[in-house]
């Protein structure tokens, strides 16, 4: 799009979620600057040689990578989130741009219909459409990335525009939204810290004994050890960190990665069986046996728990 067009977007966003006129003036700047200061990816590539050659390639506008852009977004959170909002609009504006021109053609696919919606968008005026358009405000992070996935190239310069308006105004009044969960989710979030807690009589001694096998594996046999030790140390202390810290932030934060290192542990302890059978299989009872001690506190406690929503939640928001 024309730098004033992705102006006039802008300010508009800018305008319906009634920022400040210094956040706006740095949004909208911003919004103007990877037509000045493009960003590049580095790429290394081995020659026949067997020199490592590094190649620096400018990320085109048009189709600038859905992963990237991803990033950029959950990253002007974060910055929103540590309290930085110039720094949090800045890094916004960029994404905005890249949002925006991903609903015009092109020029490297086809050059013609490029110029020819380009012109057209810079005739349309963002303000005088906002009666067609449909503006939502997503909560939480999910929902917000799922209006990135809205971006395809339009057929004409009107549709383009109200395309562009309406996932900029969503990013941005998400992006810039408050920082504390919904009620909903926060109850969620501790309805699922009450039942893990509610398990402590259980969860302590249990993890306290899975601790201690580490080193009784290791007097077994080293070989067989080896792929338990880490699960065994780490799973352990996110239950127990679950159950006895106090607060939100951090015991979340520990629930939310049980369930894969849940997973890594099982696989561990098939992994080391095999290592058992084939070095000493009187001994593959012993990693085998730690596949149902950790399942069993997952399905009691965490069973149905939607940790999935939670962990794609847990840095979207400040959970106090």
């Amino acid at each position: 799009m024309d730098w004033r067009t992705h102006e006039a977007i802008t300010d508009t966003v800018g305008r319906l979620l009634d920022l400040s006129d210094e956040l706006r003036k740095e949004l909208i700047e911003h919004a103007r600057s990877p037509d000045v200061s493009p960003d590049y990816t580095v790429t290394v590539r081995v020659t026949y040689s067997g020199r490592i050659r590094p190649r620096v390639a400018r990320l085109k506008h048009h189709e600038f990578p859905r992963w990237r852009l991803r990033r950029m977004v959950e990253s002007s959170r974060r910055l929103w989130l540590r309290g930085r909002a110039k720094g949090a609009v800045r890094k916004l504006g960029r994404v905005l741009h890249y949002i925006q021109d991903g609903f015009i053609p092109s020029p490297s696919r086809d050059r013609r219909a490029h110029d020819s919606i380009e012109n057209a968008c810079s005739r349309v005026s963002p303000q005088s459409i906002l009666k067609e358009v449909s503006l939502h405000r997503p909560v939480g992070r999910r929902e917000t990335l799922k209006f990135l996935d809205r971006i395809r190239a339009k057929n004409s310069g009107l549709e383009a525009v109200k395309s562009a308006l309406e996932v900029s105004y969503a990013v941005t009044s998400s992006v810039l939204s408050d920082p504390n969960p919904p009620e909903e989710l926060r109850r969620h979030a501790e309805s699922v810290l009450t039942r893990v807690r509610s398990g402590r009589s259980v969860i302590v001694p249990l993890f306290v004994i899975v601790l201690t096998y580490v080193p009784f594996l290791w007097l077994l046999s080293p070989p067989t050890a080896l792929f338990l030790t880490l699960p065994l140390i780490v799973l352990p202390c996110l239950w127990l960190s679950a159950s006895l810290m106090p607060g939100l932030g951090k015991p979340l934060w520990a629930v939310c990665r049980i369930g894969v290192w849940t997973g890594i542990t099982v696989a561990a302890s098939l992994i080391s069986s095999l290592v058992a059978w084939g070095a000493e299989p009187v001994l593959i009872p012993a990693p085998l046996a730690v596949a149902p001690i950790v399942v069993v506190p997952y399905l009691l406690f965490l069973r149905g728990a939607r940790l999935g929503v939670l962990r794609s939640e847990l840095g979207w928001f400040l959970w106090q």
